[in-house]
């Protein structure tokens, strides 16, 4: 088994992850709970995961093409998620600190966490479904 074909294991389970990870982060906005660094963590050992797959002359085999091309577009918005959701519990963590820490992304926290949860359990959600189908439809 290749990395391309192991790779969808990665990928189903990371949705599962992510999903009930992100059940468990948060309780109430400007607290999170240490399910949310280890959400961060992984989501950025998942974005290493995908480095390989994106090499160059490395060729996605025909069965795994449209399997990959659902992860490229989930992908691409989900580095972005992932990117100004550090940002923003860097800035929660400063804060948590000291009192007086200004940050500009604690702005915009309540619009920020009522657009991006959604949208990160909506990923998950196509996560599980894009390696689901590729599952029903290869075995």
């Amino acid at each position: 088994m290749d990395y391309f074909n192991s790779f969808v294991v990665i990928n189903f389970m990371w949705g599962i992850l992510s999903l009930i990870l992100l059940m468990l982060s948060e309780q109430r906005p400007f607290s999170y709970t240490k399910y949310s660094l280890f959400l961060l963590i992984l989501g950025w050992l998942y974005l290493g995961a995908c480095i390989p797959i994106f090499k160059d002359n490395y060729f996605i085999p025909e069965s795994l093409s449209g399997f990959y091309t659902g992860v490229a577009i989930i992908l691409s918005v989900e580095v972005w998620v992932l990117m100004l959701l550090t940002l923003l519990g860097i800035g929660l963590a400063k804060r948590a600190h000291d009192d007086e820490y200004q940050s500009f992304m604690l702005r915009f926290h309540k619009p920020l966490r009522l657009t991006f949860k959604p949208l990160w359990i909506l990923l998950a959600i196509l996560n599980i479904l894009n390696s689901g189908i590729f599952f029903v439809i290869s075995y």
